[in-house]
Formats: C-alpha cells, structure tokens, sequence
C-alpha cells in the first residue's frame, strides 16, 4: 500500500519495455476487452508472443514503452514508424481502466514525439480510445469497416 500520496497522484512517467515485460504485456493483451478492440482479435500464445516482443524490441522502427505511475507498471504505447508518419497504439492495464490513465498515457506519449505526424487505428466502438484520441488532439480521417483512422499533425 502506497503512504502519503496515492497512486492516482503520482506522475505518469514512460520507460522502454524490456523482455522482462514480456508476460505482464501477453496478459494486457490476451485481456478480453483488449482483444475486442485490436485488429486480431485471437489469443496469443506465449511462444508467439515471445518471437513478437523479440522483434518489436529489436526493431529500430518501432518503440514499445511501458507507462508507470508510482514504478506500477498501468499500459504501454508502441510507435510505429510507417512511411506515413508514426503509428500510435496504445493499451490500457485492464485493471486501470477508467481512471484517467489511458488520456494521461496518450498525452505523454504524443509529447515524447513532439512535431511528429501520428495515426491511430481505433476499433470502430471503442469509445474510450475514441475519446483518448480525441483529448489528445487527434482528428478523424477516415474509416474501414473494422477500424477508425485518427490523425494528429
């Protein structure tokens, strides 16, 4: 148990992911609410999940970072580099939903990338990350029959 502030006041802060993460960042994933809301929507599996985190961590393109609020891991955001811009992606832990973290998380994330061109794909219905996105100053561009694309200049 936390003494003097609570967890809810402390600051959000952002480090890389490391292997150590790796089945922290499977049970985020293999979440149910988590997997509704991704563009593959089947559970992984651990061997699976292991070759993907060895390659995201070792891919130059890409960035996974782990949000922490008092050294708790709370979610993690991923940058993607397209030869668009930079994708965003984000999740939530699932038992820090609904607490401000999600908009906190993104709001860091988009200032650790200042002037950068970013995208997201949201799940159509999600509207959480929809309103993430929003407070984030993303704006609607366009739409698939799965998916929302959101797009901050």
């Amino acid at each position: 148990m936390l003494r003097g502030r609570r967890m809810i006041d402390r600051p959000l802060t952002l480090r890389p992911a490391t292997a150590a993460d790796a089945r922290l960042l499977l049970s985020w994933r293999n979440d149910m609410l988590t997997r509704a809301n991704s563009r593959d929507r089947d559970i992984v599996s651990w061997e699976a999940h292991q070759a993907w985190l060895t390659a995201v961590l070792a891919d130059p393109a890409r960035e996974l970072l782990i949000a922490e609020r008092a050294a708790t891991p709370v979610g993690t955001v991923r940058f993607d580099r397209t030869e668009t811009g930079i994708e965003l992606s984000w999740t939530v832990a699932p038992e820090r939903r609904h607490q401000g973290i999600g908009r906190a998380m993104v709001a860091l994330a988009v200032a650790h990338r200042p002037g950068a061109r970013l995208r997201a794909e949201i799940a159509r219905g999600n509207r959480a990350s929809i309103s993430i996105a929003r407070a984030a100053g993303f704006r609607l561009d366009g739409e698939t029959v799965a998916m929302t694309i959101w797009v901050r200049d």
